[in-house]
């Protein structure tokens, strides 16, 4: 069963559906998130992908279906090129976030500002009263 600690049901789902070789793609998956073939084909199903198009299963398949509690090794990576998991995120919505950010910042540094200002305000009435009371 996938525990989604290292990729998130929805990363897993748009990098397969992204990749040029699915087929391919599902065992680049499992070797990045540390669990079977079949795993990521559960997610995959469970995610809306019709288990009748998914590409049929590999000799790794069946064997991570009968090692389940084996750890999956990993496959190494020189034998042709692999689609690589794009980001969720795209290099514009990080700038956004960022601005967003930023803005968050000058308003809670005004915040800051203004409480300064009204304890300063506060400490020279107590001044104040401490001398009118000598």
């Amino acid at each position: 069963m996938y525990d989604g600690k290292y990729m998130s049901e929805g990363e897993i789902l748009t990098s397969y559906r992204q990749a040029k070789d699915k087929k391919e793609q599902i065992q680049i998956l499992a070797d990045l998130n540390l669990c079977s073939v079949s795993d990521i084909r559960e997610v995959l199903k469970k995610n809306g992908v019709d288990g009748r198009t998914l590409p049929s299963g590999s000799v790794s398949d069946r064997s991570a279906d009968q090692t389940e509690s084996k750890p999956v090794a990993k496959r190494p990576y020189h034998r042709k090129q692999r689609t690589v998991p794009t980001p969720v995120m795209s290099a514009q919505s990080v700038l956004d976030y960022i601005k967003q950010l930023s803005q968050k910042k000058r308003e809670l540094m005004a915040q800051v500002q203004e409480i300064d200002k009204e304890l300063r305000n506060i400490a020279c009435l107590c001044n104040q009263i401490k001398d009118g009371d000598s």
